[in-house]
């Protein structure tokens, strides 16, 4: 075997190592990647799951607030038309207490009035505090229910995104290491070749060798 077909069966097997080293290193940038991408796509599938249940809460919220509104509004409603006229009818009723001389009838008709428009007017004063704050609460809550609806939106985006993104990394991974495989079957038979190679020179070497030492003895 000549010298210069053992030079040609290194650098080929050089040639060989680099490539599969190459690969190697582009199975490993695939493997990252594809790493990467999955949990990627895992928290924003936990994301989505955390938003979707603010989002029971937020409607919750939302509806328990629409219910006491709506009573309170009722209330609000009924009373507040009703508390002046009770307050007209109190005020009646102390004029004719003081010219009821001393009827206590007429002095117990005005104490239950002037009582029921206390009670009235303490409900319709509790009712409109009620209006007001239930009206925030479900202002609150219906904004962060439309916040949570874009959030889910745009997660479920993301979610796609990444889906695709990954699948795709995969391929790129598989066809990687399909190629690294391929590298790695090249450089072994580089491999052997050039150790067969080497083994025809060290044959070569021994035959000159000996026939060096046979024609001194022959000499």
């Amino acid at each position: 075997l000549a010298q210069a077909d053992v030079g040609k069966v290194s650098a080929d097997q050089k040639a060989k190592q680099v490539a599969y080293t190459t690969a190697q290193a582009k199975v490993t940038a695939a493997t990252a990647q594809l790493a990467a991408g999955q949990k990627k796509l895992a928290d924003a599938t936990t994301q989505e799951k955390t938003l979707a249940a603010k989002q029971v809460v937020d409607q919750k919220t939302a509806a328990d607030a629409k219910v006491k509104l709506d009573a309170s509004a009722k209330v609000v409603a009924t009373l507040q038309p009703l508390v002046p006229l009770l307050k007209e009818a109190v005020a009646k009723a102390d004029l004719a207490v003081q010219k009821a001389a001393g009827d206590q009838d007429v002095v117990k008709a005005a104490a239950q009035l002037k009582a029921v428009t206390v009670a009235r007017e303490g409900s319709l004063v509790a009712a409109t505090k009620s209006v007001a704050a239930e009206t925030a609460i479900l202002n609150t809550a219906n904004a962060a229910v439309a916040a949570g609806t874009k959030q889910i939106a745009d997660t479920k985006a993301v979610i796609a995104a990444t889906q695709a993104a990954v699948t795709q990394y995969m391929a790129v991974l598989a066809a990687e290491q399909k190629n690294a495989a391929t590298t790695k079957a090249a450089l072994d038979a580089a491999n052997d070749a050039a150790a067969k190679a080497q083994q025809a020179v060290a044959r070569w070497q021994n035959e000159i060798q000996f026939t060096q030492k046979l024609g001194t003895l022959q000499a």
